[in-house]
Parts: structure tokens; sequence; C-alpha cells
């Protein structure tokens, strides 16, 4: 209470407890303030209920308020580790691998196949993991390309800071083929899809193998065959030459009646296997369908070198063939072309002519071997 007013009330109990003649009653002036005490006292303790239970209902309303915020935030939070498993799982459907760097070259983001397609301990994919530190644990891994494992960091590094756009296929050290697509980003860092390609490629070269091989011999096919003359005409160009070796088995056609279909197969591999080992480095051996062979030597051949081959070839056949455990023989044919830039269609019709007639040797006479015939064609 303000001093004026503590004056102003003890001025007006001193009033009352004055008699009608003037003179003060000590009695009466204790017993006013004795019961202004009290009410001042009841005042005060009546505030403080007051104040109290005013802060009792103000905490009441802040916990309740902070409760609600902290629920709020919880459901927030939920919600927010939801969304990033649904994100997490959409990406990871995708089938690719995916990291996000910011502009200080460090990881914002990984998805579980990145960390899995370069071998890399759960720790890398934390956020704020530095791009350098990936590197190494990529070398320490073995999923980086090359011999020189700073070559290799070094261009990785470099490369990120050219803020360019890219894409690029790797084999990795372990084996696997992965395509990668870097897309810079504004703020200076970027967004990279790496993609595990390995089965794909694998089935794209078996699909290419197949499109040019013969599927039962493994030697090139007629297709094949074709391109390859084609290259050799385009190689020599007038200034070179090549030849073309065409060879048919006199008699096949006895043993693949004769000791069935799966025997024929067999011949025929063994058959592909010996044109494969007579030309060598010096052709393309190659199958055009049936007992049908052909030989393509390389720009550069002679004529003395394809008849030397057309020998070779001659000879390989002549040595019995074991189907079964059951010995067979056969002659080859060979009919022998030389090109010296003719056309393609030329080159086969020439060493077509040339061949000879086959006559069937099964089973073989004590000199079916030397029915074999080699004619060349200059």
């Amino acid at each position: 209470m303000p001093a004026e007013a503590v004056d102003q009330r003890l001025a007006g109990q001193l009033d009352q407890a004055r008699g009608a003649d003037g003179e003060l009653d000590l009695d009466r002036l204790f017993e006013l303030v004795a019961a202004a005490y009290e009410a001042s006292r009841h005042d005060l303790e009546r505030s403080a209920r007051d104040h109290a239970e005013a802060l009792a209902a103000l905490e009441t309303r802040l916990t309740a308020q902070i409760a609600a915020h902290a629920d709020e935030i919880k459901s927030q939070r939920k919600a927010m580790r939801l969304q990033k498993r649904r994100m997490a799982a959409a990406l990871d459907s995708t089938g690719y691998a995916i990291s996000i760097f910011d502009g200080d070259s460090r990881l914002a983001y990984c998805n579980s196949y990145f960390l899995a397609l370069y071998h890399l301990p759960r720790r890398f994919g934390r956020p704020g993991t530095p791009l350098a530190d990936i590197v190494k644990a990529r070398v320490a891994a073995n999923t980086f390309v090359g011999d020189d494992p700073q070559a290799y960091a070094h261009e990785r590094l470099t490369r990120v800071d050219r803020r360019a756009p890219f894409i690029d296929i790797h084999r990795l050290n372990t084996g696997e083929m992965v395509s990668i697509n870097h897309v810079p980003l504004p703020d200076g860092g970027w967004v990279a899809t790496h993609k595990d390609i390995t089965e794909f490629t694998r089935l794209q070269d078996e699909l290419a193998h197949r499109a040019y091989h013969d599927s039962l011999t493994g030697l090139c096919n007629r297709h094949m065959l074709q391109q390859r003359l084609a290259e050799c005409v385009a190689e020599a160009d007038g200034l070179g030459s090549f030849a073309l070796l065409l060879v048919d088995l006199d008699g096949f056609k006895s043993v693949n009646d004769t000791l069935g279909h799966a025997a024929g197969d067999a011949l025929l591999m063994e058959v592909a296997r010996r044109l494969e080992l007579a030309a060598g480095s010096t052709g393309m051996a190659a199958r055009m369908g049936g007992d049908e062979f052909a030989v393509v030597m390389d720009v550069g051949s002679v004529a003395r070198d394809a008849h030397m081959l057309a020998v070779a070839i001659t000879e390989s056949g002549k040595q019995p063939f074991s189907i079964d455990g059951q010995d067979v023989e056969l002659a080859f044919s060979v009919g022998v072309a030389i090109a010296r830039s003719c056309p393609r269609a030329s080159v086969s019709q020439r060493a077509r002519r040339s061949t000879p007639t086959r006559q069937p040797i099964l089973p073989p006479s004590p000199s079916a071997s030397s029915a074999a015939r080699v004619s060349a064609t200059k």
C-alpha cells in the first residue's frame, strides 16, 4: 500500500480513537489498527488465493497447449517419417540407385540401392557425408573403375565441379555394368541415378550373339557371313584381295539318316570345331545352313593362302569322326574364290561355281578320304 494511503488511514483511525473531549483512546486506537490489519490480512490472503488460482488456471492452459503442440509435432514427425518411407519405397521401386548431394558436395539423400550397388556400409548413407569419403569407401570396396584409385578419385571429384550434366556407362572392378545419369541442381548440388545394367548387358550380348551366330555350332551365321564379306569388299577397295571358301560335307545326309538327327548335330559341331581350328587367325568360319559351311579369309590373303587353307580343311576332314562311340568318315568338298575388289555377290557365286559335284561316301571305301576335292578359282 502506498505511504500516502497508510498515512491517511492512520489519520482516520486517530480521529476515530479520540473521545468527545478530544483525548486519544489508546485501546480504541489499538482495536482500530488491529481491525485494519486483520482486514488487510484477509485481503492479502484473498488476493494470494486469486493469484494462485489464476496461475493454476494459466498453468493448466499452458500445459494443455504444450501437450497439444507436442502431439501435433509428434503427428507431423510421424507423417514425415511415413512420407519419407513412401518416397524411399517409390524410389526403390524404380530399380535405380539414387544419390542427392548439396552445393558443398555432401550427401543429402541416398536410397538403399545406392549403398548396395557400391557395397558401402550404412554409415556412408548418412546425410552430410562428404563425397570424398564416399569415393574413398568405393575404392576400399573395389567398386570403382580402373587400376589407379587416385586417378579415379580425382576424376570423380573434379567432374562434379564442372556442374554439367552427363551420362556414363562404367564397368566396375567388381564386374557390374552401371549406367549413371548426372543432373546438376541450381544450388550447386546434383542428383544422380545409378542403374545396374549387368543383366541387361548380358542379355543384349546374348541376343546379339544369337543374331549373328548359329545356335547349334556357335559359328557365325549367314547374316554375319554377308556382313563380313561386305567389310572385306570395303577394306580391299581395289588395293588388296581376300578369299572365300565354301565347304560342303559329302556323305552327311547318309549319316543323318542312319544314326539320327542327334548324331548329325554332333557331327556338325565337330566339323565346326575343325573348321575353326583350321582357319585359326587367318579368317572367319561360318555355317550357312544344313551341311554348308564357309570361311572368309582376311583382306591380304592371296591364292596361295587360300589353297593352303583349303588343303588344311580337306586334311582335317580325312580324320575319322567319332559319334557316340562310332567312327564316321566324311569327305569335304571345298570351293575357293579369290576376290580382287569385286562385288560381294560375285564372290559367293564364283566360289559356288567352283565347287565340284558331291558324291555321298557313307559307308566309306578304303580310299574314301581321297574323295575330298579342292578346286581353286582365281
